[in-house]
């Protein structure tokens, strides 16, 4: 079953939440530190539900730890994050955090059908048993999904694409309103990260934001409305069509970035690379000395927070 044919993806969900495209996440100077080392500093941002956001930047950018701090895997040592104007940290059970691929124990003993389940732990808590509604929820985020027939597959026998769906069935089954994504196209196929795709713009006309850390600047532009260029501070932040540009990039990614020069970065964005096979892959470019370049934004880019 193609994502096309699943749309709408949760029509039960979009009918319980009618103002949810109303809802704003907020991000306000959080800055993030693993003892002396400064992760994420400062990092200003804020997204609507309904659009599906891009962080991206080098490696070691931070990108993964703002997220985390989102997910509340990890603390912020400063900085404010709300959610329809209330604390994040209260509205844990409309939030769904999918850790990168590499972070999670396939060989665990998890059936597909118990790792959609505990989408339903954030409103029933680990002890009390499922009711109804519960029930019924897990059994339409499989779904959803076209897991069903796979639903007593240990997790690990899925194929890569297939993993990720049930992931995003827990989310369904959790009713998430924001979903916090790790690289998820990372190590799936080309049908796959179409399929990926799809079903992201469809959560997203749902009413749901989906905010994912991403590497291949070639598949950007396809994929998310917004984009946040971060190396540990907010370098630019806006349209895609606004911040994935050579001025942009380069203030994230420093001189280096002179290694795509003869490149329209928005050729990059946009999967056109001009007679060259390659990605348009920058995660393994590092700013020179671990900060980011010089550089002024697009038309309603904003600088670093």
């Amino acid at each position: 079953m193609s994502a096309g044919d699943r749309s709408p993806l949760d029509r039960r969900w979009v009918e319980r939440h009618p103002s949810n495209l109303n809802h704003i996440l907020e991000v306000t100077g959080v800055t993030v530190r693993y003892g002396p080392v400064l992760a994420v500093d400062r990092a200003s941002m804020s997204a609507a539900c309904g659009a599906a956001v891009a962080l991206v930047g080098p490696n070691g950018a931070g990108k993964s730890s703002l997220l985390k701090a989102l997910a509340g895997v990890v603390r912020a040592a400063e900085g404010r994050m709300r959610w329809r104007g209330l604390p994040l940290r209260k509205c844990v059970a409309e939030v769904a955090y999918l850790a990168q691929r590499e972070e999670v124990d396939w060989d665990f003993p998890l059936t597909v059908r118990g790792l959609v389940e505990m989408g339903r732990y954030a409103h029933t808590g680990w002890w009390r048993p499922f009711g109804r509604r519960d029930r019924s929820q897990v059994e339409h985020a499989l779904a959803t999904m076209g897991l069903a027939e796979l639903a007593e597959r240990q997790i690990g026998e899925l194929s890569g694409g297939q993993q990720q769906r049930a992931f995003l069935a827990r989310a369904i089954a959790q009713e998430a309103h924001v979903l916090l994504l790790d690289e998820p196209f990372t190590g799936l196929d080309q049908p796959a990260q179409a399929d990926l795709g799809e079903l992201i713009r469809a959560m997203t006309r749902e009413g749901r934001l989906v905010v994912a850390t991403h590497h291949d600047l070639a598949t950007v532009g396809d994929l998310f409305d917004d984009v946040v260029l971060l190396n540990t501070q907010v370098v630019a932040r806006g349209s895609a069509v606004e911040v994935m540009r050579d001025e942009p990039l380069r203030a994230c990614y420093g001189d280096r970035w002179r290694a795509l020069s003869g490149w329209s970065a928005w050729r990059v964005a946009r999967g056109r690379t001009a007679g060259s096979g390659a990605t348009g892959t920058l995660d393994g470019l590092e700013a020179e000395d671990g900060q980011p370049g010089s550089g002024e934004g697009g038309a309603r880019t904003e600088a670093r927070a």
